[in-house]
């Protein structure tokens, strides 16, 4: 009679989650996209869900004193929110970027940065 290794069993997670995407999802370069996708494939199964909503572009006003001359600066904001279905557990977060000029490398490099480090937490949440 022969026992089959138990551990071994325990080696077969399936991942999968599935990526919706939706606002202003085409001022994103190909690449991003592409992260995003390839770090939801890490998380959960199937039926698990990363929705990420692109917000639009809006402005604040900022009152400034310059040599006691008041001056309105404006500045421009994207609300970025992403929730996940995840093992039966919801989550949300709100990620405020800078949206002066979208295509900055650094105003994408903080949307990034943001939306992976949420996609991380809920990778090692999953493969626990």
């Amino acid at each position: 009679m022969q026992i089959n290794n138990v551990n071994n069993a325990s080696k077969n997670v399936v991942f999968n989650a599935k990526l919706q995407m939706e606002g202003a999802v085409k001022d994103l370069p190909k690449e991003l996209i592409t992260k995003f996708e390839n770090s939801v494939k890490k998380i959960g199964n199937d039926s698990d869900i990363v929705a990420i909503k692109f917000g639009t572009k809006y402005q604040r006003a900022y009152d400034d004193y310059e040599n006691g001359v008041l001056r309105k600066i404006y500045s421009y904001f994207r609300d970025n929110d992403i929730a996940s279905y995840v093992n039966g557990k919801i989550r949300q977060k709100r990620i405020t970027t800078s949206a002066n000029n979208f295509n900055n490398s650094s105003e994408m490099g903080n949307l990034e940065i943001g939306i992976l480090d949420y996609l991380k937490t809920l990778i090692k949440l999953t493969s626990n």
